[in-house]
């Protein structure tokens, strides 16, 4: 639980498994339906970020993992 290799981690209760981030997409609307896919989807520093494990709702700047300079 330590690790992240989105480098995201819960500022609450540290978890980094459970998280969902609300992305945008964009979606070709046709006449006989879309092409919505899920292939291509974006976030940013600004994305709502939700922790499925305690249930913390944040920024995507707020739950990224800051790097220690003491090390």
């Amino acid at each position: 639980m330590d690790e992240s290799i989105w480098g995201l981690k819960c500022p609450t209760c540290g978890g980094t498994d459970d998280l969902v981030i609300e992305a945008r997409t964009w979606i070709a609307l046709r006449e006989d339906g879309t092409d919505a896919d899920g292939s291509d989807h974006e976030w940013d520093e600004d994305s709502r970020i939700d922790c499925i494990e305690c249930g913390n709702s944040a920024k995507v700047f707020q739950f990224q993992i800051k790097e220690d300079s003491s090390e």
